[in-house]
């Protein structure tokens, strides 16, 4: 059984998630080293698939359950992780479908 995560773990592991499809996002529009864009490439292609279908949805439901539990206070950790993680979950599955509506 999974322990329980703490607030300000799950807001460090939402930042983290957040540099994540951030550095996915820079590394398609703005690297240019050929370096550093195959291994942030390589690194994001392996990576991609796991954090937008299990890590952000998880991550996500737990965050949710916290916000319920502290009332949607303003001060603790759990509503901005469920803030940060809101916007992730928009941006990416929001690209996905603007992908893929645009292409058929």
């Amino acid at each position: 059984m999974l322990k329980r995560i703490n607030t300000k773990q799950l807001f460090y592991l939402s930042l983290v998630i957040s540099c994540f499809f951030l550095i996915i996002f820079f590394n398609n529009y703005f690297t240019r080293p050929r370096f550093v864009e195959i291994l942030i490439g390589f690194l994001g292609e392996l990576l991609i698939i796991p954090m937008i279908l299990i890590v952000l949805p998880v991550t996500f439901y737990i965050s949710l359950k916290q916000v319920f539990n502290d009332r949607f206070l303003l001060k603790k950790y759990s509503f901005w992780s469920f803030l940060i993680l809101l916007i992730n979950l928009l941006l990416v599955w929001g690209s996905v479908i603007f992908f893929y509506s645009n292409k058929y």
